[in-house]
């Protein structure tokens, strides 16, 4: 299980007849690209901590160096819309997006999906869908049936059929995030050095094994087959 998890070297790719999770490599034009569809789209990472980024070189050495590629329980693939024509960075479609595994533990047998952002062009589509549902399946099907087994997966957002387990309030906090536009919980923070921070609440859910095995696998599946 270890090995299985150690993302180096990664599952490089994932894929169905919609979209395609490939890893997020600068190498691979995904960081260029991906930085001149969402530099005019701030608004994108209103609900998350890092971002937007002023340029690519801050992307690429924040997120991709700094984050993706340094940690070896975390994952970031750049999602290709199959359903598009080919492009620069894909023979088999548009980048459309970008989606990780996070806080992955063998100790724990768990993962977490995070950093989901679908660029406007494609969001309220298949892919969002197709995306979180090839991470679950690669996530939680057994090694027989090509999957890590894991015992749960945990969300940090929308349901997408995650059950509800809890609210951590007071979870994260975006510095500076009043000028840059984040959505926070709408309360005001005790008074700290600066009060333009922003602070969010976190609505934790989870897929764990049992669901997975019993009602969710179909779920899921139905749901990426519409």
């Amino acid at each position: 299980m270890a090995e299985e998890l150690r993302f180096c070297p990664p599952i490089q790719i994932l894929s169905n007849e919609k979209v395609k999770l490939i890893r997020l490599l600068q190498s691979a034009c995904h960081a260029s690209t991906y930085f001149e569809l969402s530099s005019s789209h701030p608004e994108i990472y209103a609900h998350m901590t890092p971002g937007p980024f002023a340029t690519e070189e801050e992307f690429v050495e924040f997120f991709i160096e700094g984050m993706s590629n340094t940690f070896d329980e975390m994952l970031t693939y750049a999602i290709i819309d199959k359903t598009q024509p080919p492009s620069a960075e894909d023979a088999d479609g548009e980048l459309a997006g970008m989606i990780s595994y996070m806080f992955t533990s063998s100790t724990h047998s768990s993962t977490e999906i995070g950093f989901v952002i679908i660029l406007p062009p494609y969001q309220r589509t298949h892919v969002t869908t197709n995306a979180v549902g090839l991470m679950l399946q690669r996530a939680l099907n057994t090694p027989q049936q090509g999957g890590y087994g894991l015992q749960r997966v945990v969300w940090n957002a929308s349901s997408n059929g995650f059950n509800y387990e809890g609210t951590l309030r007071w979870s994260r906090c975006a510095p500076g995030g009043r000028v840059i536009g984040k959505v926070g919980n709408g309360r005001t923070a005790r008074k700290r050095d600066n009060d333009q921070d922003v602070w969010r609440d976190s609505f934790i859910l989870s897929h764990c094994w049992y669901d997975w095995d019993s009602v969710g696998s179909a779920k899921v599946q139905a749901a990426m087959d519409r």
